[in-house]
């Protein structure tokens, strides 16, 4: 049973409606898969998220779970096969794509930010076209063993070692600039 997780509180910077127009989609090729939705506002509670995934396309046998705000996520990562990232603007490095591939699931993401140089080896960075989406879904779930183990390989160079070693190299770049102008 394929599990699509999407991470994010209810902004339209993070657009929503092309995650749930994706999932509307998805199911004609895979009704077994189930979609989970989590963060600030992203409940059938919140009359706005519930209006946009009708709009959307949702139909009532679509599993489509909004679970709001999480304080497990690494085990909702674990259980996901894939987790998504649709933001439309806004974004510089999303630190969500690498707490997924730690959890062993793929990221998938549109081309926003940093987020395409993230999942680089990783994960898959498609288009704002939800078929594309649907297209980069399926094409993750043919080959999940693959994916995974190159997601939990990476989990090394996902560590405090690595952001201190790539600080260190900013601000080292940095003072040897000021030295040759000055």
């Amino acid at each position: 049973m394929p599990v699509v997780v999407f991470a994010a509180r209810f902004d339209v910077m993070k657009d929503h409606g092309l995650f749930l127009r994706s999932v509307a989609l998805h199911p004609l090729d895979r009704p077994e898969a189930h979609y989970l939705v989590c963060g600030a506002g992203m409940t059938l509670e919140n009359d706005a998220f519930r209006a946009l995934a009708h709009e959307s396309g949702i139909s009532s046998s679509t599993n489509l779970h909004a679970l709001g705000i999480r304080d497990d996520m690494p085990a909702v990562y674990q259980i996901a096969d894939i987790a998504v990232l649709t933001s439309a603007f806004g974004e510089a490095s999303p630190l969500c794509l690498l707490e997924v591939a730690a959890s062993g699931a793929t990221p998938v993401t549109t081309d926003v930010g940093d987020a395409a140089l993230t999942v680089q080896d990783i994960g898959c960075v498609t288009t704002h076209a939800p078929a594309d989406i649907v297209a980069a879904w399926d094409d993750v779930l043919t080959r999940p063993t693959e994916l995974r183990s190159h997601a939990l390989a990476a989990r090394t160079g996902f560590g405090g070692d690595r952001m201190i070693a790539e600080y260190a190299a900013v601000a080292l770049g940095l003072l040897g600039g000021n030295r040759a102008v000055a």
